[in-house]
């Protein structure tokens, strides 16, 4: 007999030892074809059967190895199982099933309890597994957040009167959770600012809708007056999870889940775009959702849950400023953070002292490029000490074209075989937001490209 000790890791900060203790071979064992889960509630419904004559009342463990509790006789329960295999269909019916739907190599069944053992020997039956259940996921984030203790009890504090305004790619204001109890929405406005039409007031681009534009559109004749639409998704996903009422599930009170951070708040929605926003429009909605909020006399907390990768990350860039300047007693604005925190988008390299020399390497993966020129491209944007003096050159993915060098005041484009380079290296000095100098490099699928 041996043993070994065998280091496992947890996550990075831990180390335990697995002790395992080796045995003298022996013969393989059988091979079963059934879920382990499924044999235990046969065998604990035949122990039933004996001693009771009946099956009592399906249990959890029951209803988590798919018996149906209706139909059900009272000796031979179905089973909600899959099946795999290529003679499964066949197999089903021999003894007494129902064929549900094949996807892929598995079938989905109803089989009776009777049936189960005779279904594994059957030819074509690789495996009989239990139908589990799955539960609903991201149902957390309000006990997560503690907010369900503020809920209810004493505080009672659900959004009422408090203004909820979503920058995203729109909202499906069809959904039940973003409609009162007698079918009314909750969204008092919202603009579009990727259609045309009737602008908001101040603003000259998109349409606005008020809340009685969008209650006809409700109605049992919808006038077709509201165009707006929620093509990413999005939008309402991160409205469902800030302000959902759970009335879709029906599932609104205190205590129950599926709701979001204020139930009860009213909305308001601005449809920056699909799949990207113009900080310029983030701007604008930020403008016209505290405006509202302003003519409205509520309190407003503004979700903006997307983000992006230019600027110096250091809260100067002019959108960042705009947030900053729009917030005070009574409006906040809240932003997503750690959706990147494992993307490989970020470097660093120290320089020390004059003629200091260091390189970074740049891998660009899962992408596949385009046909034809000028439409690939990839953008660097560097930042560096504003008292600093810094040069750059780039080696292509072919390791012969070299471009540069480029010295901090420069700005110089350069074609090579492996395509344009333009490189603008701090030609304007130091950003005087923030005393740095900024160097972009942009890379493009073009052997001619445009000197600047």
């Amino acid at each position: 007999m041996s043993r070994r000790l065998i280091p496992a890791s947890l996550g990075c900060a831990a180390l335990v030892w697995i002790a395992l203790t080796g045995a003298a071979p022996q013969d393989p064992p059988p091979v079963s074809r059934i879920d382990p889960i499924l044999q235990v509630e046969i065998e604990r419904l035949e122990a039933e059967l004996a001693s009771r004559g009946t099956i009592g009342e399906i249990g959890q463990l029951s209803r988590t190895a798919g018996v149906i509790p209706t139909p059900l006789t009272p000796d031979d329960p179905l089973f909600r199982v899959i099946v795999s295999g290529g003679g499964a269909e066949g197999a089903i019916l021999e003894v007494g099933g129902r064929v549900g739907t094949r996807l892929g190599p598995v079938v989905t069944a109803w089989v009776p309890m009777s049936g189960v053992r005779k279904l594994a020997v059957k030819p074509g039956v690789e495996y009989v597994e239990a139908s589990t259940l799955l539960y609903p996921e991201l149902d957390t984030s309000v006990p997560a957040t503690r907010a369900d203790l503020v809920h209810g009890g004493s505080y009672n504090l659900r959004g009422q009167g408090v203004l909820v305004a979503v920058f995203d790619s729109g909202l499906d204001y069809t959904h039940d959770d973003f409609q009162n109890a007698d079918g009314t929405t909750r969204v008092l406005y919202m603009w579009d600012q990727t259609v045309s039409g009737t602008p908001p007031s101040g603003f000259g681009y998109g349409v606005e809708w008020t809340k009685s534009d969008i209650d006809a559109e409700l109605g049992a004749s919808p006038p077709g007056v509201v165009s707006e639409q929620d093509i990413n998704g999005h939008g309402t996903h991160v409205a469902g999870i800030a302000a959902g009422n759970g009335q879709a599930t029906g599932n609104s009170q205190p205590s129950e889940k599926y709701v979001g951070m204020a139930p009860e708040a009213d909305l308001l929605i601005i449809k920056g775009g699909n799949d990207s926003f113009p900080t310029s429009n983030v701007i604008d909605g930020i403008a016209w959702a505290m405006a509202k909020a302003n003519q409205l006399g509520q309190p407003i907390v503004i979700n903006l849950s997307i983000g992006g990768h230019s600027g110096a990350h250091d809260g100067t860039r002019a959108h960042e400023q705009a947030i900053a300047a729009a917030v005070g007693q009574g409006k906040v604005v809240v932003a997503s953070a750690g959706n990147s925190a494992d993307d490989q988008i970020h470097d660093r390299v120290t320089l020390t002292g004059s003629g200091a020399l260091d390189s970074m390497k740049v891998n660009i993966s899962e992408y596949t490029p385009a046909s034809g020129t000028s439409n690939d491209y990839v953008l660097f944007n560097i930042w560096y000490d504003g008292s600093a003096s810094v040069t750059v050159s780039v080696t292509g993915p072919d390791l012969t074209s070299t471009y540069g060098p480029w010295i901090s005041g420069s700005s110089i484009g350069e074609t090579q075989a492996s395509g344009y380079v333009y490189a603008n290296n701090a030609s304007c000095g130091t950003d005087p937001r923030n005393g740095d100098k900024q160097m972009v490099l942009q890379f493009f699928d073009d052997v001619e490209g445009i000197e600047p």
